[in-house]
């Protein structure tokens, strides 16, 4: 997995100053902070107690004109969307698919101002034919739906583990004989 280089939300930090959250050189020191440690500004402001989790998803659910995902109601499908958007992507660009309904593929996004990102979601679901609907969504929920899906990724890794050995095994008895004995002893 290749390093992604923190983008600042822009919009998102512009409306946390004129709403009074932190002062102008309080954010950009936090800016500053987050690309040092290449760390997304919004999990670190929810960190620091700038902001709770709950109210800077609804502030950028306002700003972004995004739905909030409600992670109670929400039903959850990670086994099925594992094959949709590979677990290395969800976390290279802290997108999270939760739902696909009627051919549209639901995403919960940390920072929609991330182009690339959107770019990537838009590749994703033009590649698999799918409309998309973007969902605003907590921290607490992503890591909750992250978790979920990384434990699926492995489950299936692990299933798969026997067939990789009993595959190799096949492989090498196979080799073992020669072309003309392979070939009488397979049945017309």
């Amino acid at each position: 997995i290749h390093l992604k280089v923190v983008k600042i939300p822009q919009i998102l930090v512009d409306e946390l100053v004129n709403r009074g959250k932190v002062d102008r050189e309080k954010a950009a020191l936090l800016a500053e902070q987050a690309l040092t440690e290449n760390k997304d500004f919004g999990r670190l402001i929810v960190e620091q107690g700038l902001v709770t989790d709950e109210d800077l998803l609804k502030l950028k659910s306002e700003i972004y004109k995004l739905s909030i995902f409600d992670g109670v109601k929400a039903k959850i499908d990670t086994a099925g969307l594992s094959k949709e958007i590979p677990e290395d992507v969800t976390v290279f660009y802290q997108i999270v698919p939760f739902a696909k309904e009627e051919g549209v593929l639901k995403v919960g996004v940390l920072n929609p101002e991330d182009l690339d990102a959107m770019e990537a979601l838009k590749f994703v679901t033009e590649d698999h034919n799918l409309g998309l609907e973007k969902f605003a969504i907590s921290y607490k929920d992503f890591d909750r739906i992250l978790k979920s899906y990384s434990s699926i990724v492995t489950e299936v890794g692990e299933a798969l583990e026997p067939v990789e050995e009993n595959k190799n095994k096949l492989e090498i008895h196979t080799a073992s004989g020669s072309l003309e004995q392979i070939t009488a002893d397979t049945p017309i």
